[in-house]
């Protein structure tokens, strides 16, 4: 298995897809994806740990359903333990604007306000992600090689189809190779995937000639890319407020806080980003920008772009996603000594503007090249435009969370939205697609059974498989595709 050990890089939010999208799934020709079929498995690897009274009290939230979640799983969900006072007021506020509350966003149905799950151990006072496998697993079974870059997979053609015979690395500076029995499966995430695909002669005839990589096997799509575009609105808070903005400058109340953390008592140490609203477009575009976004829609081409276009036509299916994270988060400025923040994130889940992730040269060391485009499509700077409007004109003037936003700090009211979301830098680290999944190697890199087109025995297992963007954070549906590959495998 070659992976990446970037996958502890989140904010820990943790939440699901609509089912109707992982439902379309069936118009890129994939099967064995349905949403009963991979909630099974993001349920497989979950311990649900349910919100105590006092927490369901300060978020305002009615109790969600546990038979929605896991028991039994390696990843511990739990609920942030400090609630700000930007927190307490996010249901309300959100309520008091005419938009629903959804107290079962983990059940397919995903649009509205919740309150989404960590993934934290309030037992053991720690994140919980990837590396928690680990304890499971007899070390006997396996070898793990730290501080090793993989170079290439080594193939041979029989019959038509590519077999993987090795794997080409370098550990110590020492270059060495590895032979397949079985099977090579990459887990080296949407980056270094294709990176890796691409290196051992896998992906675009004329990427790979540019490079003077020797073709293996010509897949067009290799290191195409879709990421969540999130830029980020920051308000300043009125004085009174208490948030973990203090910690940046008060080292008395930094060891205060952090003596409250090592007793296990609620600390500002423990607060998170957990506050979410999920959105149609009729809920903020005006009956022109509707009008707009229809006439867009039916210029859509290729197969990709008309199951895109499906997305934004199901109601059902959210298009835009707004966090609140209750302390300074922003991408644009500095904090000011003394203040408080709340930050708001503003995501497009399913972006028409596409990208790429390719090598930048044959040698391994050089990093791949990454071009986002964000923000390249009309149909994505219409839904932007409207959503960063809602934030400045619905939630930060609603109750009562207006009560304690003193300032608009960034991008300031003297900027319009459309410099500010040409110029706003806005990832969230949600990248998928670059070696997307589907029935035809035209447009796609992996079928259903995760296995790269043409070839008997390389899989990817990340990611960069994910055919769409979806409507969540990614980290959920990650852990589900490697629980399914388990018994792919």
């Amino acid at each position: 298995m070659l992976r990446d050990v970037n996958n502890s890089r989140a904010n820990r939010l943790w939440n699901r897809p609509s089912k109707y999208e992982i439902e379309l799934w069936h118009k890129l020709g994939i099967e064995g994806w349905s949403f009963e079929n991979v909630w099974k498995y993001m349920k497989k690897a979950e311990t649900y740990i349910p919100p105590s009274q006092t927490q369901l009290e300060s978020f305002g939230m009615q109790a969600p359903h546990s038979k929605h979640y896991g028991s039994s799983g390696p990843i511990t969900l739990s609920y942030q333990r400090y609630i700000s006072p930007t927190d307490r007021r996010w249901l309300e506020t959100i309520k008091n604007i005419g938009l629903p509350i959804n107290e079962n966003p983990h059940d397919g149905e995903n649009l509205g306000a919740n309150i989404s799950p960590i993934t934290a151990d309030p037992n053991k006072h720690r994140r919980t992600y990837g590396c928690t496998y680990l304890d499971a697993l007899p070390t006997a079974s396996l070898d793990i090689l730290t501080q090793t870059m993989v170079h290439r997979i080594e193939t041979v053609t029989e019959d038509g189809q590519i077999r993987a015979t090795a794997v080409e690395y370098c550990s110590e500076g020492v270059t060495k190779s590895v032979k397949i029995r079985k099977e090579v499966v990459l887990t080296a995430g949407t980056i270094n995937t294709p990176q890796i695909l691409e290196l051992s002669g896998i992906g675009d005839t004329n990427i790979l000639a540019s490079h003077g990589i020797k073709e293996v096997l010509n897949i067009p799509t290799v290191g195409e890319y879709r990421g969540h575009y999130y830029p980020t609105l920051c308000y300043q808070l009125n004085d009174t407020v208490k948030n973990m903005d203090v910690l940046r400058q008060e080292e008395q109340i930094r060891r205060e806080e952090a003596e409250k953390y090592r007793k296990g008592d609620p600390s500002l140490y423990h607060q998170a980003a957990s506050c979410v609203l999920y959105l149609k477009p009729a809920q903020i575009l005006t009956k022109e920008e509707l009008d707009r976004l229809e006439s867009l829609l039916r210029e859509a081409s290729s197969n990709e772009e008309l199951v895109l276009a499906q997305y934004f036509l199901d109601e059902r299916i959210p298009q835009v996603e707004i966090d609140m994270v209750g302390f300074f988060a922003d991408l644009n400025s500095v904090p000011e000594d003394g203040k408080k923040y709340v930050t708001f994130m503003v995501g497009l889940q399913h972006p028409f503007s596409k990208g790429s992730i390719h090598v930048s040269s044959s040698d391994v060391n050089d990093k791949p090249n990454i071009t986002s485009n964000y923000n390249k499509h009309p149909i994505d700077r219409l839904l932007l435009s409207a959503a960063i409007r809602f934030i400045r004109e619905k939630i930060v003037t609603g109750n009562p969370l207006t009560d304690i936003i003193s300032k608009e700090v960034s991008p300031g009211r003297g900027v319009s939205v459309e410099e500010f979301i040409e110029n706003a830098p806005a990832c969230d680290y949600h990248p998928s697609s670059s070696a997307k999944m589907g029935n035809n190697i035209d447009d796609s890199v992996v079928n259903s059974e995760l296995k790269v087109h043409k070839t008997r025995n390389i899989r990817v297992s990340d990611a960069s498989i994910i055919p769409l963007g979806l409507s969540s954070h990614i980290q959920s549906i990650v852990y589900a595709i490697a629980e399914k590959a388990v018994d792919l495998l």
